[in-house]
């Protein structure tokens, strides 16, 4: 389970007798640790440790017995974390005290993420080898960076230009993410350090001085934010090495911030360049001709259905391409489509038609008339670019080009366009799903009634009720429905001391205990004829099996969600 700082959740302990037993107590402890351990080396400290007697002395009934405590994190409690040497780790610790027996000990280990957190954009950085530039005919590197702050499954992208390429015969370059954990002893000398390193090589052979080469280094998504701990400090740093007879190597630190704090979109904008003035007059003309925001050398245009960017890339030895991206609502149709290579080649895919860049596209999906479908209501706009990724949730396009010329720009802003209607049009006229096309009409009204958007990629709505955010989403196992998932999202949030989690089939009055007289019969209600129920402190979901055909029963569950959400809305905590 994953709880944030501060959170109060409910722990339930299950006992597991084989016949009755006398227990003089049971105990659930919260233990939250941090430490190192490198080589024969190693440290460690407690962060927390929170007991609670989940029972006194008592008689287990033969089978299950099942108890119920409640913990809270820690406010200041840091977020779970596992390095190459260091860590933060959290665990329940579970003991039953046994007369005339040993006690009974079992732990269980939890997670705790990091709580979202607002942090300025970065900034454009330069660095070089020497301040005061070349020195005779030592190699000398200058990099820039579109920005000095980087987040997990993002990009570092930049330039680099190389300098004394007459008296060094650079081969390549090598681009290294170096994360590099410092171990502190308990009074804050340095132990020592452990360096774990993402690095890539990209092909530069400059013919003279000065010349700009962009790059773009992917970040792994597993990779953690900078932090500070007591015992250990993890921090980031980027390394360019300009290989040649003399290397020259170029080391400074960069920010790695959490992915909720900063957009990934500047980090995926070419870093400024000579002769970038001229160009960025190009695009800020072409932005306003065709609607679009010129920001940060990138056309950006967000509507409804989808968010669009337009941007330039260097591909090293391929050259410069114009790429559009559009990002929108998850699809969940399984889609996956790109250029047939490797051994894409071998596989059939879905046929979607007989064009010349049909036959270059390897797709499929969860249903292949849906693939198909979609695919073939858009490729006369995708015939003029080359298909990079087109999936649930991002279409990359792409056509080779400098962005220097404002007529070659506007061109495919056009284009981009073009592809940008024909792709609201097709996801709105999108067969359904076989298993639910006859309930297309159905839910459609649904969309219409709830003021929102009908889906028919997945049989899915979203809008509001009454002022609240509400979904209605149906869950897929290949191409059968198995849960059809409501959720609704109150205006205000409910008492972290009344939620619930029930699964319809195992749960007992005892859950509800905490409930007001209408609030549990309501909720008994609702777990009579649903899968599962569960109350957060910002949603209500209830899980119903299978597929729904008839959408306007829908609409009254939703209603009775809103009813709940008011009931407990009016009640407090039961420790309150």
């Amino acid at each position: 389970r994953t709880v944030a700082p501060g959170q109060t959740f409910v722990a339930e302990p299950r006992l597991h007798a084989k016949r009755e037993v006398d227990v003089a107590f049971v105990d659930v402890t919260l233990v939250g640790t941090e430490g190192w351990a490198h080589g024969e080396s190693r440290a460690t400290r407690e962060l927390c440790r929170l007991g609670v007697r989940a029972s006194g002395k008592r008689t287990l009934a033969e089978g299950n017995n099942v108890l119920s405590v409640r913990c809270t994190i820690p406010e200041n409690a840091p977020p779970s974390h596992q390095g190459m040497a260091v860590y933060v780790r959290y665990r329940i610790d579970v003991h039953v005290g046994i007369s005339w027996w040993p006690d009974a000990r079992v732990s269980f280990e939890i997670q705790v993420h990091a709580p979202d957190d607002t942090v300025g954009e970065g900034v454009p950085r330069i660095y070089t080898t020497n301040t005061g530039g070349p020195r005779g005919t030592e190699p000398h590197v200058e990099v820039s960076l579109a920005t000095d702050t980087v987040t997990p499954g993002g990009e570092v992208v930049g330039n680099i230009t190389l300098y004394n390429v007459a008296h060094n015969q650079y081969r390549d370059v090598m681009l290294s993410l170096i994360a590099r954990e410092r171990l502190l002893h308990a009074n804050g000398a340095q132990a020592g350090h452990a360096d774990s390193r993402f690095a890539s090589r990209i092909a530069i052979q400059p013919r003279h001085d000065g010349e700009s080469h962009p790059f773009r280094l992917r970040i792994p998504a597993r990779a953690a934010p900078a932090r500070q701990q007591r015992l250990w400090r993890l921090e980031w740093l980027f390394e360019v090495e300009a290989r040649a007879r003399r290397s020259a190597v170029l080391r400074f630190p960069i920010r790695m911030l959490p992915n909720v704090t900063v957009s990934d979109a500047s980090a995926r904008l070419a870093a400024p360049t000579i002769g970038q003035q001229r160009v960025a007059t190009h695009w800020a003309s072409v932005a306003q001709r065709r609607g679009f925001q010129f920001l940060d050398m990138a056309l950006q245009q967000k509507r409804e259905a989808f968010d669009l960017h337009i941007q330039r890339e260097h591909r090293g030895n391929e050259g410069t391409f114009l790429v559009a991206r559009f990002e929108y609502p998850p699809l969940r149709m399984g889609l996956e489509a790109g250029p047939k290579k490797g051994l894409r080649r071998l596989m059939g895919g879905v046929d979607i038609g007989e064009s010349e860049l049909a036959k270059r596209i390897y797709a499929i999906g969860r249903e292949d008339r849906q693939v198909s479908d979609l695919l073939r209501r858009m490729l006369p706009t995708l015939e003029r670019f080359t298909l990079e990724r087109f999936d649930d949730t991002r279409l990359e396009i792409a056509r080779e080009g400098s962005g220097h010329s404002e007529q070659a720009l506007d061109h495919f802003a056009l284009d981009v366009l073009a592809v940008a209607e024909a792709w609201q049009s097709a996801r709105e006229q999108l067969v359904a799903p076989k298993a639910m096309r006859e309930a297309r009409a159905s839910w459609e009204e649904l969309g219409r009634r709830l003021r929102g958007r009908f889906d028919p990629s997945d049989m899915s709505v979203s809008g509001e009720l009454d002022g609240a955010a509400v979904e209605v989403i149906t869950r897929w196992k290949g191409t059968s429905p198995f849960i059809t998932d409501l959720i609704y999202r109150p205006p205000d949030r409910i008492d972290a001391e009344l939620l619930l989690d029930c699964n319809a089939s195992d749960w007992s009055p005892s859950d509800l205990e905490h409930l007001d007289g209408e609030a549990r019969a309501l909720v008994e209600r609702l777990l009579g004829d649903s899968f599962w129920l569960t109350v957060e402190e910002d949603s209500i979901e209830l899980d119903l099996a299978g597929a729904q055909m008839d959408a306007g029963t829908l609409l009254k569950r939703l209603r009775e969600l809103a009813a709940l959400a008011a009931l407990l809305r009016t009640q407090t905590g039961p420790y309150r």
